[in-house]
């Protein structure tokens, strides 16, 4: 059991940081950039392999200590992912695969970190880093009755503290 205090919670974003480094250097290396005015540049050639993907999902999971499945759903205009604290996933589009490093590292740490959310809500005890009032409001906003979604009311959605944080906290992590 991983006690989150500060330090624990420091070093926990500095390995998610090194995860975020190592991957976009694998792709630099790995996945060609798509040029649409060259006929011979093959849109498939482009795409991370799911393999690769789930690798990356995975090395963050391991690090949060956070234990997701992870699915997909139908590609919209406005969704990277999804987290359910219900069934414990995360889905992301079919397309996630297309596109670029920083918007995949973006969209799973964003959503990995709701699910590191809550586990503290449920585990509150083991996450002395976050006051209560903390935990608290984020357990508000779970909360179906409470939820915004984006889809409804994007205003308000952006607005809410576990939205505020999961941005936070991705930023901190996959910025170069």
């Amino acid at each position: 059991m991983v006690i989150y205090t500060p330090e624990r919670y420091q070093q926990m974003l500095d390995e998610c940081r090194q995860i975020v480094q190592e991957f976009y250097l694998w792709c630099s290396s790995n996945i060609p950039t798509y040029d649409s005015d060259n006929p011979d540049c093959d849109i498939e050639d482009c795409a991370l392999s799911e393999e690769r993907f789930d690798q990356f999902f995975s090395d963050l999971c391991q690090t949060m200590d956070v234990h997701p499945s992870k699915g997909h759903f139908r590609d919209n205009d406005y969704e990277y992912g999804k987290y359910s604290e219900q069934k414990n996933n995360v889905l992301f589009p079919y397309c996630i695969y297309y596109y670029t490093p920083q918007q995949i590292a973006s969209a799973v740490c964003h959503e990995l970190y709701h699910a590191f959310q809550y586990k503290a809500i449920c585990f509150p005890t083991q996450f002395p880093v976050f006051s209560d009032e903390v935990i608290k409001q984020w357990a508000f906003e779970f909360d179906p009755n409470n939820y915004e979604n984006g889809d409804r009311n994007p205003s308000k959605y952006i607005e809410q503290e576990i939205e505020k944080e999961a941005r936070k906290f991705a930023s901190s992590v996959t910025s170069c």
